[in-house]
């Protein structure tokens, strides 16, 4: 009876070994994170992160203004139109938008229903590739290319633009995205010629009931290969160019430069909930 069960031990030893040729399988190349992403919850879609990562980075569909909670929001595969970029997606947190675009800012992303009202802009499901760790898109009403991806602290964003004489990427902070429930505060400015630090506060709806007066703070700079020519801020719906600074509530911050065809710009987002 040893001896059979000495047996039956070393075959289960010998059948768990790696085959030969097999040491490179790679599980990860089956994902799909296209999966769930309908009527799902904001943070069940974040493409562009590592496991654990506080970089979340996940392109929105209707995140802008929702109604927060644990309502779907955030990304919709059904959706053709794409209203941001956002870098934080936890349970109840949200914020940190970025959009680039060509032609003249707009201060609201528009709806699904008018997308020509706002910044947002519509894309094709055979230009968007979503893989674990990395996502691109086509901005089909730019026609600009987006790349981003994470470190676990750090988004990472490429953006490809057309020729254009106006060509900008813009940082909504102070409107609240999926879960994140009401904004409180938001604060951006320009610290150097390629260099943009803020933060956004926010008041999410379990912390008013189960930690009242507490809010929930998330820090950012963002740090560019090309600089701005012109830098403006705008509140709801109103724009104010030439301004570096700004601090309040639906508000935000955009970059203007020229781009000549195929003109790659880089953009890294470094990420804190302690301070910049």
């Amino acid at each position: 009876m040893r001896i059979v069960c000495l047996l039956a031990l070393l075959s289960l030893f010998i059948s768990c070994q790696p085959e030969a040729g097999n040491e490179a399988f790679d599980a990860v190349q089956y994902v799909d994170p296209q999966i769930g992403s309908v009527h799902g919850r904001w943070f069940f879609y974040t493409p562009a992160s590592l496991p654990f990562g506080m970089a979340k980075l996940a392109p929105h569909t209707n995140a802008y203004e929702s109604l927060g909670s644990w309502l779907p929001g955030g990304y919709d595969d059904r959706h053709g139109s794409i209203e941001g970029f956002g870098h934080f997606h936890e349970f109840q947190i949200g914020g940190v938008v970025v959009m680039p675009f060509t032609g003249d800012p707009k201060p609201t992303p528009g709806s699904l229903a008018y997308p020509d009202e706002g910044y947002r802009s519509r894309f094709e499901k055979p230009d968007e590739h979503s893989e674990p760790g990395y996502y691109s898109v086509l901005l089909k009403d730019y026609q600009v290319k987006v790349e981003i991806t994470a470190t676990e602290r750090v988004g990472f964003h490429r953006y490809t633009f057309p020729e254009s004489p106006s060509s900008g990427i813009l940082f909504d902070i102070g409107h609240k995205q999926g879960e994140s429930s009401d904004v409180t505060e938001a604060f951006a400015q320009v610290v150097s010629e390629k260099e943009v630090e803020g933060f956004v506060e926010t008041y999410p709806e379990y912390a008013k009931f189960c930690d009242p007066g507490n809010r929930v703070k998330m820090f950012f700079v963002a740090r560019l290969d090309k600089e701005p020519e012109q830098v403006g801020i705008f509140c709801d719906s109103l724009l104010k160019a030439d301004s570096t600074f700004t601090r309040g509530v639906g508000n935000g911050l955009y970059l203007l430069f020229s781009t000549t065809e195929g003109e790659v710009v880089e953009m890294q987002v470094g990420l804190s909930y302690t301070n910049v």
